[in-house]
């Protein structure tokens, strides 16, 4: 973790494509996969290494891109990190730019058609992405806030009262997860996650805001 500096995830239906920046070793990577039952195609990792997933149907490739920038794909292809190597479409220039500039200081961040965000939140936050279903996109921000982390989940929809629907369906799914959490002994580290929930409406777009403490992500980077 002190190696990385920031990433960028895109979530599609089928795989998973990550860009992260920081400091990498090679050799260390590439034994990595090859321990890992993988393979690796040059030396250096200036062809892909890849290697099993959790999935069956779905394998881990990854290169460096520069010697600073690692490239990493979870799809169904051994070398889908190659996509990575081409030139971006024309229109995901602007679309990246646009979302930067939402929250320029983001350590991560994720931006997809709603459907596509539910693998992106955390398995108890999950039934919020239905709640999602409406918006026209949705977009996830990590921040770094005094040694907490902030994470930010922004929805964009068609109209302000669009807007207004989903933010109260998405303060009662809240709510329903916060009942249930509240009910478990001892207490849950989610439930400090979700007492610091801010939920609000700015036009068009639904924001939601919880806060990690440095209690709550040792506890969720524990054993």
């Amino acid at each position: 973790q002190r190696d990385l500096d920031q990433a960028a995830v895109c979530y599609l239906p089928d795989r998973v494509y990550v860009l992260a920046r920081g400091r990498f070793q090679p050799d260390r990577l590439r034994q990595y996969a090859l321990a890992q039952g993988g393979s690796c195609a040059g030396g250096k990792l200036e062809q892909p290494c890849q290697m099993p997933a959790s999935r069956p149907d779905r394998r881990i490739s990854f290169l460096l891109l520069s010697p600073r920038v690692l490239a990493l794909a979870t799809a169904p292809e051994s070398d889908a990190v190659r996509q990575l190597q081409s030139e971006p479409a024309v229109h995901a220039v602007p679309l990246a730019r646009a979302v930067v500039a939402r929250n320029p200081g983001a350590l991560l961040w994720v931006t997809a058609a709603p459907a596509a965000l539910g693998p992106a939140l955390p398995s108890n936050l999950s039934l919020l992405g239905p709640v999602l279903a409406k918006a026209q996109r949705a977009h996830l921000f990590v921040n770094d806030q005094s040694g907490s982390l902030r994470v930010v989940l922004e929805a964009d929809c068609a109209s302000e009262p669009q807007a207004g629907e989903t933010r109260r369906l998405l303060q009662g799914v809240h709510d329903l997860i916060g009942g249930l959490l509240r009910g478990q002994q001892p207490p849950n580290e989610w439930q400090r996650v979700l007492s610091s929930a801010r939920i609000d409406q700015q036009g068009n777009t639904v924001r939601a805001a919880w806060i990690l403490d440095p209690e709550v992500l040792k506890r969720l980077g524990g054993p």
